[in-house]
């Protein structure tokens, strides 16, 4: 009665259309062996493709050449093509620092990925059943985790990786194999207790099978499906919120505090995943400490506040708003110096432009009132040389227009609302070390033009 309960998993979640070119994951276990046999008795009928594909992870030595060797013979008793390949996993745990089973977890895939594309297939069968979907939620339960984690293994992930066993228990699969005289290869790493899902595997569902609950795999399974559900439910939620308070420029996310703070404070932790996957592709070593930081800034007073992320990934707060940027560094210093006028000045450093233009007062006059934000003019008798352009300095002091006073330049950013971050890819422009323009910003009052001014220095940055 197995493979009429394949067939109604196949059908609940939509695996496979007829027609398809499945590859067939095929390690040589129990659990692959009995999937092969599964999709084979299903071929006629969904008129499937099957190519079986195994990956030797070079391990274990003569032990993986004879599992390769025994998939290669199974696939040909089937008359079945057949995709065998070894990939070095030992030295990827190493030059990448991952543990052995993340290895061989992304060398695996991107091997399947790779036999995917080359064999023109739609979909990838595995064959994880229902006690594997219950040591998972364990795992992540004792970890510590969301709904993402109680939801276990998706039966279909990404449209194209399927787990037509995810119902079948792995008592029922070894069962199957023995009554129909099917040889599989016994797997022993599934013995070795230093891995944490073989303790699960082992020792802790025996306990809880034992002295809580004799149907605690179905019970975790279950769990699964709902949480599955509920997730998927407030992942499309949260995607609609990211689409009212994000905006993307020049390679940062800014997320806008008041946005979120709309909604549920229960929805932040979410939201903040979601913008982080939208960045960087994955949550890879991002874990609850780094999220809960993050919310934290959307309390957080002052706009200086910052989160290091995992993989070089930086947030901070811009008072009204969170920045995500994968650049941890501000701006690089910047400082061009002339004895004479030049007609413009290329900053390389932030792609910006100043140009520098003298003319008569009398003609340039009109332009005094509605100037634009970006252009600027100054009293040409007040310009004395060197002219330097460079970023501001800690210290920074000038004279702002209309304030009739000195200030700091640091305390007229913060007046000004300018982000920290920002800051660094303002030029300030001094004539005979006088801060004459904060690009952009503001001129100094001792520059000003009057109604003596004879020539003006017209200035604007693009």
């Amino acid at each position: 009665m197995l493979i009429p309960r394949i067939i109604k998993t196949i059908e609940k979640y939509r695996m496979i259309n007829s027609g398809e070119h499945v590859l067939v994951g095929v390690s040589g276990g129990a659990d692959s062996v009995f999937l092969l046999h599964a999709l084979y008795a299903l071929r006629d009928k969904r008129h499937l493709a099957l190519t079986v594909v195994h990956l030797n992870h070079m391990l274990r030595g003569q032990k993986s050449e004879r599992e390769a060797e025994f998939v290669r013979q199974l696939a040909r008793q089937l008359y079945l093509p057949c995709v065998i390949e070894q990939r070095n996993v030992g030295d990827l745990k190493k030059t990448e620092g991952l543990s052995l089973q993340e290895a061989a977890r992304e060398v695996r895939y991107g091997f399947f990925q790779e036999v995917l594309k080359r064999m023109d297939a739609q979909k990838i069968a595995l064959g994880h059943h229902a006690d594997d979907q219950a040591e998972t939620v364990l795992m992540w339960l004792l970890r510590g985790t969301a709904l993402k984690g109680l939801s276990g293994m998706h039966p279909f992930r990404d449209n194209q990786y399927i787990r037509p066993l995810i119902e079948i228990t792995r008592e029922e699969i070894e069962a199957y194999l023995h009554d129909h005289m099917i040889a599989y290869v016994p797997d022993v790493s599934r013995q070795e207790l230093h891995y944490l899902r073989n303790k699960i595997r082992h020792q802790l569902i025996p306990l809880i099978k034992k002295e809580y609950n004799p149907q605690i795999v179905s019970a975790l399974n279950r769990t699964a499906d709902l949480a599955r559900l509920d997730n998927a439910v407030l992942d499309c939620e949260i995607k609609g919120i990211l689409k009212q308070c994000i905006r993307e420029e020049d390679n940062r996310v800014y997320c806008s505090i008041s946005e979120i703070k709309k909604h549920d404070q229960a929805l932040y932790g979410r939201l903040v995943r979601g913008i982080i996957v939208a960045l960087k592709g994955d949550m890879r070593a991002v874990h609850f400490r780094h999220i809960n930081a993050v919310c934290g800034l959307l309390e957080a007073q002052g706009s200086s506040k910052q989160v290091q992320l995992p993989g070089g990934w930086c947030v901070w707060r811009e008072y009204d708003r969170l920045v995500f940027s994968g650049s941890q560094s501000g701006a690089e210093p910047f400082c061009y110096t002339f004895d004479k006028l030049p007609d413009s000045v290329r900053i390389r450093e932030i792609g910006k432009t100043i140009f520098f233009q003298v003319c008569n007062a009398n003609t340039a006059h009109g332009s005094f009132a509605g100037k634009e934000k970006n252009v600027e003019f100054l009293d040409n008798n007040q310009v004395q040389f060197p002219l330097v352009v460079r970023n501001w300095l800690p210290g920074d002091r000038f004279y702002p227009l209309g304030l009739h006073g000195s200030k700091k330049l640091k305390d007229f950013f913060t007046d000004s609302k300018v982000p920290v971050r920002a800051r660094h890819n303002i030029p300030v422009v001094s004539f005979h070390n006088k801060i004459a323009w904060v690009c952009g910003l503001r001129i100094d009052e001792r520059f000003k033009v009057t109604s003596d001014s004879k020539k003006v220095l017209k200035m604007w940055i693009e």
